[in-house]
């Protein structure tokens, strides 16, 4: 018996060692893996963003296309067929057209393999300023599938105030991957109770500051305006649609994509990013767009 304890008190360091060396290593397996997938997400957002700037900065549609766009490219703006030679021939017109058009990125937001931009677009000199969201997929460095929705910066009281009010205010801030998760489940449980529950007071009096900064030109700053609008809108319509499609999120910065249908409206497509600040919504951004009837590819909006 005396043997044996001795034996045991021996091997049980070395047993305790061996499984504080299992639990280490897969700690540090976990975080390679994290940061692997960092690394990647970064990847993707500087290819996406080269390949933007020189398609539509320096209107080098075919050379970028052809570096950075895959031959079966799925589309989904509803104005362009699949693949990468109807994107080119599209904006190698429309450049011809209009060579003095403009557009730039005003943020980025990327989640391992979706990248998305928010754009600030001028056709030409006497067009609207226009309020754009891209989001791409991209697979192995390539660029597979693309989403947007596109918006005319309206005339009104808040625009002429303040032209830049669709664009500008705070940016992205890193934040832990734990952090990053947080948020985005805190922006897609707002999102989803005040759209698609309609519980507009409920989740905006949980979530949203009391110092909300609005960049919708039609809704004034403050969670007071918000929850105004969005309990008439579904005063109104009750049967109003809301549906989440897809929630990117990047730092203190979480983007929704939605879909959503009022009564007797056609679809609309749009995209809200959300800036989260000490568990609260405090800044917002958008643009929307209707969904035609008809489509040059069968691929929705979605």
């Amino acid at each position: 018996m005396k043997k044996l304890f001795i034996l045991t008190a021996l091997l049980l360091p070395l047993a305790l060692s061996a499984c504080n060396d299992d639990s280490k290593s897969e700690q540090d397996s976990q975080q390679n893996s994290s940061e692997a997938q960092t690394q990647q997400t970064e990847h993707n957002r500087t290819q996406v963003i080269t390949y933007f700037e020189g398609v539509f900065k320096d209107k080098k549609v075919k050379e970028f296309s052809d570096r950075y766009l895959a031959e079966n490219y799925i589309q989904h703006n509803p104005f362009l067929p699949d693949g990468k030679q109807p994107f080119i021939d599209f904006f190698e017109k429309r450049f011809a057209d209009n060579p003095d058009a403009q557009y730039n990125i005003v943020r980025s937001l990327a989640e391992n393999d979706l990248v998305l931009l928010q754009v600030k677009g001028k056709l030409n000199t006497d067009a609207a300023t226009n309020a754009g969201f891209d989001l791409f997929r991209v697979e192995n460095g390539i660029i597979v599938e693309h989403w947007d929705v596109n918006q005319s910066v309206p005339e009104n009281e808040r625009t002429t105030t303040n032209p830049e009010v669709m664009f500008d205010g705070a940016n992205k801030t890193n934040l832990s991957p734990a952090e990053t998760a947080a948020n985005k489940e805190l922006v897609t449980a707002f999102v989803k109770g005040v759209f698609e529950q309609h519980k507009v007071r409920e989740f905006s009096d949980r979530y949203l500051a009391d110092h909300y900064i609005q960049h919708n030109p039609w809704i004034g700053d403050g969670k007071a305006p918000f929850v105004s609008f969005f309990e008439q809108l579904f005063k109104d319509d009750p049967s109003a649609e809301y549906e989440v499609k897809r929630v990117i999120a990047d730092g203190n910065l979480v983007a929704v994509h939605l879909r959503s249908q009022q009564s007797g409206q056609p679809e609309n497509a749009g995209f809200d990013i959300f800036r989260v600040e000490n568990g609260k919504i405090v800044e917002h951004w958008d643009a929307n767009q209707s969904v035609p009837e008809n489509s040059a590819n069968s691929n929705t909006m979605f």
